[in-house]
C-alpha cells in the first residue's frame, strides 16, 4: 500500500498537505478447473473442484461457482460462493436439483477481496443417475412379409436412441433360419448388415435386431421378429394328383364331386388356383372347364347318362405357371338299365323239317349302362304255357349254340340276355318263336281250347313284360293296365282278334307316354264272356 502527500505554495504560502493511499494489486490467478471435466457424472448431488489459485499479494482468495445448462453460458442453474476460512474452498457440492440424463456447463472465477479473476474456461458435466436401455426402434428393411430375390440381402433399420449421455448402443442381428435355427450376428454399432453366406431359396425367414448399451440393457425392435421371404425367380406349382371320381369308376350321382390333392407352390407367397377340365368320349370333342380355388368342385348341371368321361385338373400359379394332373377316367350310369331289345336270327319262326342238331343264332345286344358285361342262353320248351317245361342251355357270351333236340316235335324257344345288374331281356320284345323238329305239322291242332291269360314274364320286371294269353275264337279283346287303387292306367288292346295264342309288350308307360313309378299292377283281359285279372311288379 502506498501512501502520497501533496500540497501547493503560492510565494511563501503553503497550503495544507492533502494525504491520500493506494494499493498495487494483482487479481488472483484464473483458476483451473479439476473436475468433473468432459465425463460423466453417475449420482448426485455432483461435485465440483478446482485447483488452488494464487495470489500475488498473498490475500485471502474465494471461489464463485456457476453451473448453466446452456454452452452460451446464459441459463445458470446454480451457483455458489465459498467464503468460508480454513475450509476447502475449491470445491462445492452443487445444491440445487439438475434433471437426469442432461449435459451441463460450468464456470469458476476468484476473488481476492479486491479484484475478481477472470471467469475460467466452461467445464462439461454428463449426468446419468441411472441407466437407461436403449429406447424403442424400428425395422427398415426387408419389410414384413415380402419376398427378396438376392439369397445375400442387406438388413437395416433404424437406429435406436439411448438416453443415457455419452452412452453406446451396440446391435445385434438374431436371424432364425431353418437349418441351423437362430443365428446372431454382432454388428457394433451399425444399423445395417447383409449376410455373407447364402440364404436357401423359396424359405421363410425371422429376424429381429436387438439393441444393447455398454451396461448391457438391451432393448428389440419393435414387434419382435418379422418375416420375409427369399425368392430368385418364379417356379411353376406341383402337379396334382386326381382323387375321385376313382380312374374307371361308374357313378350313380350325375352331378359328381371332383377332388385332387392341393398342389404346392415352391415361391413363399405365390398363390395357386385351379382349372378342372373334363369332356365326354367318343363323341365330338369338347371340354367342360371350371376354374377354383379350391380342391374340389361339381357341375352346375347334370353330366349326360351312361357314358364315359376324361378329366384331369391345371395348377395354375399368380404367374401364368402351369402345372397339369394326370388323366383319369370314369363312367356315368343315373341308375341300372336292362340290355336292349334284340332279334333272333336262326331258326326262322315257324319253320319246320329241322334236323334234330338246331343252331340257335340272335343279334348281339347292347345295354345302356356302361361297362357292362352281357351273356346269353337260349330257352325252349315244347309247352310254352308251363314254365316248369322249360330249358335253359349254358350261359355263353356269344351269339349262337346247337342243341340237340327231339325229333319230330314242335318247339318255343328264345334268348335271354343277362346283364351285370341282373336284368334278364328276351329276344324279340320276349316273345317265343315256334320250330318243328322232323315232320310234325304245326297247322291246325294247335289252335288253343280254351281262354287264357297267362302270367307276365319276366316278372319282375324293368321297364318292359311280355303278357300272353290264348284265344280259341274270334272275340272283341280289352286287356287294361290298373294301379292297386283301381285307376286305368294304360289300355293295351281295344279291338276284335283272330284265334290264336297272342302276346302284347307294355313298357311301363301310361295312356300319355309317361314312365310309370315302380309297384304293383293289375292287367285285366277281357275276351267275350271271359274276364281274368292278374298281378305284377314293376321294379325300377
Amino acid at each position: 500500500t502506498y501512501y502520497l502527500r501533496v500540497r501547493v505554495a503560492s510565494g511563501d504560502f503553503w497550503s495544507d498537505w492533502s494525504a491520500l493511499s493506494f494499493r498495487m494489486n494483482t487479481e488472483p490467478t484464473t483458476p483451473v478447473l479439476v473436475s468433473p471435466i468432459n465425463n460423466q457424472v453417475s449420482g448426485t448431488p455432483v461435485g465440483l473442484k478446482v485447483l488452488n489459485a494464487t495470489d500475488a499479494e498473498g490475500d485471502a482468495i474465494t471461489y464463485s461457482f456457476n453451473v448453466y445448462s446452456d454452452v452460451a453460458l446464459t441459463t445458470k442453474l446454480d451457483s455458489a460462493t465459498a467464503v468460508a476460512e480454513g475450509t476447502d474452498t475449491t470445491s462445492w457440492q452443487i445444491t440445487g436439483s439438475l434433471p437426469d440424463n442432461g449435459q451441463y456447463f460450468w464456470t469458476v472465477s476468484t476473488n481476492d477481496g479486491y479484484e475478481e479473476s477472470a471467469v475460467s474456461d466452461a467445464g462439461l458435466f454428463l449426468l446419468n443417475t441411472d441407466n437407461n436401455a436403449p429406447e424403442a426402434f424400428t425395422l427398415s428393411m426387408p419389410l414384413v412379409d415380402t419376398e427378396v430375390q438376392n439369397l445375400s440381402p442387406v438388413f437395416s433399420w433404424n437406429p435406436a436412441n439411448d438416453p443415457d449421455p455419452i452412452d453406446t448402443v451396440y446391435y445385434k442381428l438374431m436371424l432364425d433360419t431353418p437349418d441351423p435355427g437362430v443365428v446372431v450376428f454382432d454388428v457394433g454399432t451399425d444399423t445395417s448388415f447383409q449376410v455373407t453366406n447364402p440364404l436357401m431359396d423359396n424359405t421363410e425367414y425371422f429376424w429381429q435386431v436387438m439393441a444393447e448399451d455398454v451396461i448391457g440393457f438391451q432393448t428389440i425392435n419393435e414387434g419382435g421378429y418379422k418375416t420375409f421371404y427369399t425368392n430368385v425367380s418364379n417356379e411353376p406349382p406341383t402337379a396334382s394328383t386326381l382323387v375321385a371320381p376313382l380312374n374307371g369308376s361308374i357313378q350313380t350321382d350325375l352331378t359328381p364331386n371332383f377332388y385332387w390333392t392341393e398342389a404346392v407352390d415352391p415361391d413363399p407367397l405365390d398363390h395357386v388356383s385351379y382349372t378342372m377340365n373334363w369332356w365326354p368320349l367318343g363323341v365330338l370333342p369338347y371340354i367342360n372347364s371350371i376354374n377354383t380355388d379350391s380342391t374340389g368342385v361339381s357341375p352346375d348341371e347334370d353330366i349326360p347318362d351312361n357314358a364315359q368321361f376324361g378329366w384331369m385338373v391345371v395348377a395354375n400359379d399368380m404367374h401364368n405357371s402351369q402345372s397339369s394332373s394326370d388323366t383319369s377316367y370314369f363312367y356315368s350310369d343315373a341308375f341300372p338299365e336292362p340290355p336292349l331289345n334284340f332279334a333272333t336270327v336262326s331258326p326262322e319262326n315257324n319253320v319246320e323239317g329241322l334236323a334234330t342238331e338246331v343252331e340257335f343264332i340272335w343279334e348281339e345286344t347292347d345295354d345302356p349302362d356302361p361297362i357292362e358285361e352281357i351273356s346269353y342262353r337260349v330257352v325252349y320248351a315244347s309247352d310254352w304255357e308251363d314254365s316248369s317245361t322249360y330249358v335253359y342251355s349254358e350261359t355263353i357270351e356269344d351269339t349262337s349254340m346247337g342243341i340237340t333236340l327231339a325229333d319230330n316235335s314242335q318247339y318255343y324257344w328264345l334268348v335271354e340276355a343277362m346283364d351285370s345288374d341282373g336284368f334278364i331281356v328276351g329276344s324279340n320284345d320276349n316273345t317265343p318263336n315256334t320250330i318243328v323238329v322232323g315232320t310234325l305239322s304245326i297247322d291246325g291242332d294247335l289252335m288253343p281250347v280254351e281262354f287264357a291269360l297267362h302270367q307276365n314274364y319276366p316278372n319282375p320286371f324293368n321297364p318292359v313284360t311280355t303278357i300272353r294269353y290264348d284265344l280259341p275264337d274270334n272275340a272283341l279283346v280289352t286287356i287294361t293296365i290298373y294301379d292297386m287303387m283301381g285307376r286305368e292306367i294304360k289300355n293295351l288292346v281295344n279291338q276284335t282278334q283272330d284265334a290264336g295264342y297272342k302276346s302284347i309288350i307294355w313298357d311301363a308307360t301310361n295312356d300319355y307316354g309317361k314312365p310309370v313309378s315302380a309297384g304293383i299292377y293289375l292287367y285285366q283281359i277281357q275276351a267275350g264272356e271271359y274276364m281274368q285279372t292278374k298281378k305284377m311288379v314293376l321294379l325300377k
